[in-house]
């Protein structure tokens, strides 16, 4: 018998046709954002620094305001603030339920983008009708605006939809995921094997009318009428969590797409760097940048001037530009040198393909080159002990993770430290954690150690604090697995690591088989020695009896 279950949900979220009922885009409470997007905006103050230009830059506040599709609670608390009404459009109940609860006074629409479109009437009393929108946000592309209920339905038919919801003189930002972008191709996990509700969408693969390359993306801003051209920024490393952005790359010089290569790489407050250190170092070496971002953020805007600001790299809070690159910089924030907010960009020494102290040690490990490791380390534990004080790293340099630190151009290679830590930290306590973050990205890489697969990594990390000169900790498991956060939580095997597991299990097996056949050619041999010896022994008793016999006779 069926058990039936019933709705409830705060008096601001309408129901549509679409609504999905056993859905859930948004992660779960007790998940790794903690509730907060599976997409982009979670985590991410580049997105809400972006949204938070945008809205600055307008002439107007908004007064009807859409934002289409999953976002962080956060990010739509503050576009809530900036705008006079917020509409709110999900397909999942109960992630309408958990925004309609935060977010008390804004209008939660739950269903399909086609009903929201049609849907005239009044949520609760007092609220204007649905019309067009003066701002439609749309960060997390228009895939999961796609209802389970509905019939199926073209990207290109999706977007029309969404851009059909803008008011004439509307701003629209629409996000565009790359499906060949460098975190699809580098991903230990695709995101269609993922068994999550948010990684559903039937536009994942087949769907021709969706844009994968800088060219499609370009046809497809040009026949969006909102406004004559449309800002485009490509964001970095990954789409769920981007930490970097960049804008007409294309025309941006070599040296800037070097070191949108090293900021691409690094490593982001406690998480890790992003996967696919060789295959970044392949795409900086073809220059092919502009065609493996994880996505585009696309705005439309009669309003904010239209053209974009020089080539730029872009990650929250700072802009980096090139040392020829006119324009003042517009970093709250930056590396040492950097200068305040409103001066001139410094000349920055960007070595060539971007390099970082991780390139250079992933080069040396995967040729086995222990000489050069112990240079490399050791040189960067000098460099680290000349600006402690008493002990004690300074911010600018407390960050010591190699990704971190682009390999300097001048005679000495002194580091350049992309950006500054937020709070200086005890010596001993960056060298440890750079060295387990070290080994935990060559392992999550797959790359070739000179250390056999099958050795512990508590082994190996010690190796590398004796290489750098350093005594390792009394707590090994305290930088390890999870070397960013200072714990040992547990995490998901990549698929590297999974395969090193397998391959040194296949070499157990073989060297336990080789045993066993070697055991059991010792035991027939012994066998036959001990067999072959009665046997002679017999022969030889019957031979004399016979002889005796014979002599009787």
């Amino acid at each position: 018998m069926a058990r039936i279950v019933e709705l409830t949900y705060p008096d601001n979220v309408t129901l549509l046709p679409g609504a999905m009922q056993n859905w859930r885009d948004l992660a779960a409470s007790d998940g790794p954002h903690g509730g907060a997007l599976t997409g982009p905006g979670a985590a991410s103050p580049l997105l809400h620094g972006m949204v938070d230009r945008l809205l600055t830059a307008l002439p107007e506040a908004p007064r009807r305001c859409l934002v289409a599709g999953p976002h962080d609670p956060a990010l739509l608390a503050r576009v809530a603030a900036a705008v006079g009404e917020l509409t709110v459009l999900v397909r999942a109940i109960p992630d309408a339920t958990t925004i309609g609860t935060a977010l008390p006074d804004a209008t939660v629409l739950c269903g399909s983008l086609a009903a929201a479109r049609s849907h005239g009437g009044t949520p609760r009393e007092g609220a204007s009708a649905h019309g067009p929108y003066d701002l439609v946000l749309a960060l997390d592309d228009v895939t999961r605006l796609h209802s389970l209920e509905e019939e199926p339905r073209t990207w290109r038919a999706l977007a029309a939809d969404l851009a059909a919801c803008v008011a004439e003189g509307g701003t629209l930002a629409l996000g565009i995921e790359n499906d060949l972008g460098l975190h699809r191709v580098s991903a230990p996990i695709a995101d269609v094997s993922r068994d999550d509700d948010g990684n559903w969408s039937p536009l994942m693969t087949w769907d021709a009318t969706r844009p994968r390359t800088p060219r499609q993306v370009a046809d497809f801003a040009a026949t969006v009428r909102i406004a004559p051209a449309a800002a485009v920024h490509q964001v970095f490393p990954d789409w769920r969590t981007p930490h970097t952005a960049a804008t007409r790359l294309d025309e941006a010089p070599r040296a800037l797409r070097d070191l949108l290569a090293a900021l691409v790489g690094r490593p982001v407050g406690d998480r890790p760097p992003a996967p696919g250190l060789l295959e970044r170092r392949a795409v900086t070496m073809a220059d092919r940048w502009p065609d493996v971002c994880a996505g585009w953020v696309l705005v439309w805007s009669p309003g904010v001037e239209a053209e974009e600001p020089p080539p730029c790299c872009r990650r929250a809070p700072t802009v980096v530009r090139s040392a020829g690159c006119p324009g003042p910089t517009d970093a709250s924030r930056g590396p040492p040198g950097c200068p305040a907010r409103g001066g001139s960009p410094p000349p920055i020494a960007v070595p060539a393909l971007g390099r970082t102290l991780m390139f250079d040690l992933a080069e040396a490990t995967t040729d086995s080159d222990t000489p050069r490791i112990r240079h490399l380390l050791a040189g960067w534990r000098a460099w680290l002990e000349g600006r402690a004080v008493g002990g004690v790293l300074p911010a600018p340099y407390a960050d010591a993770r190699f990704a971190t630190l682009m390999v300097g151009a001048d005679e000495d290679c002194v580091p350049i430290p992309l950006e500054p830590a937020t709070a200086p930290a005890p010596l001993q306590e960056a060298i440890w954690t750079a060295l387990a973050d070290l080994l935990a990205t060559w392992r999550a890489a797959g790359l070739r150690t000179p250390w056999p697969s099958s050795m512990h990594p508590h082994t190996v990390f010690r190796a590398l604090t004796a290489m750098a000169g350093v005594p390792a900790p009394a707590d090994v498991d305290r930088y390890w697995p999870d070397p960013a956060r200072g714990t040992a939580t547990a995490r998901p095997m990549t698929r590297q690591e999974m395969m090193a597991v397998i391959t040194r299990q296949r070499e157990q097996l073989r060297g336990a088989w080789s045993r066993f056949h070697w055991d059991e050619r010792q035991y027939l041999t012994y066998r036959l020695e001990k067999f072959g010896g009665r046997v002679g022994r017999r022969l030889r008793r019957e031979a004399r009896g016979l002889i005796r016999r014979n002599e009787a006779q």
